[in-house]
């Protein structure tokens, strides 16, 4: 017994007619009443009633009616699984982002993925840049985004193990708790927030990501800030900035979600970073993996 025989099956008991049923299957009555007749002998059964106008099902035959319409059902379910599966619809998509890169980048376009492809899981990781080098190299992530102050230095430092590419340009924002009022709403120099306590990810070597960013701006100002709190993300410490403490850094438009901050624009204004996606060059990426990969690409 097999899926074409039970389909063969399937249409006669339902037209109760070999004869039309033939005509629904495009094919003649000989070959169908020879499938249905060898159907029989398989099973050792009689499947239908031979009457003078058509066929009914026997009682072995409603019996299979039953067990063949869940068997057929099941198979085509299989099939579109296994189809929308080879097109990237569906499967498991996993993503490590540091959260510059989650909350710029991926949030977003995970939502929209969702949306378009239903049948798709996602596992989230943040984490800091090392870190998501580590699992993206292990296989433990299918792809992962960071930040980078200098996005060729980043893709040029790589092992041969992994693939980059630029996704966006994040611009930056200077964040400081909604309760400093004296902070003024126009342009700001530096230098006037420098006494206060910073909220800045670790320097991690071989990356050149926020604190190399902002180097460049301490040294416009004459001056690094007082007090670093280092953290292993800009989004680690946000409690200190929120709590009152401290100044951050964050991507452009982040604070707008936080009520409890507010932004300051700088006289001569903060750098930009850029999210590069990383995978691994020598392990093919799933079909969702790829599918995710184009959506970020643009």
């Amino acid at each position: 017994m097999d899926l074409r025989q039970l389909r063969y099956f399937v249409a006669v008991a339902e037209e109760g007619s070999i004869t039309a049923a033939a005509r629904g299957l495009h094919m003649t009555q000989p070959p169908l009443s020879l499938a249905i007749s060898d159907l029989e002998k398989d099973l050792g059964v009689t499947l239908f009633h031979r009457l003078p106008r058509g066929v009914a099902l026997t009682e072995a035959g409603e019996h299979l009616m039953v067990a063949a319409r869940q068997l057929l059902g099941d198979a085509t379910r299989t099939q579109e699984s296994m189809r929308a599966m080879g097109a990237g619809l569906s499967g498991e998509l996993r993503i490590g982002a540091e959260p510059i890169g989650l909350w710029s980048l991926v949030s977003q376009q995970v939502q929209r993925f969702l949306g378009e492809h239903q049948d798709v899981s996602v596992s989230l990781v943040d984490a800091p840049p090392g870190r998501l080098l580590d699992l993206v190299t292990r296989g433990e992530v299918d792809l992962a985004v960071i930040p980078s102050a200098e996005p060729d230095v980043l893709t040029t430092a790589l092992t041969q193990s992994l693939q980059a590419a630029v996704s966006v340009e994040v611009p930056l924002e200077l964040v400081v708790p909604r309760s400093w009022t004296s902070v003024g709403p126009g342009p700001v120099a530096l230098s006037s927030l420098l006494d206060h306590p910073w909220v800045l990810p670790m320097r991690i070597p071989g990356l050149r990501i926020l604190p190399e960013a902002l180097d460049e701006v301490f040294a416009r100002a004459g001056r690094r800030p007082a007090r670093v709190i280092e953290a292993s993300t800009p989004h680690t410490g946000l409690s200190l900035v929120t709590g009152g403490l401290a100044v951050s850094v964050l991507g452009a438009g982040v604070a707008e979600q936080l009520t409890a901050l507010a932004t300051v624009e700088v006289e001569g204004g903060l750098p930009s970073l850029f999210l590069v996606v990383l995978w691994r060059r020598d392990a093919p990426l799933s079909p969702v993996a790829r599918r995710f990969l184009s959506s970020i690409l643009g």
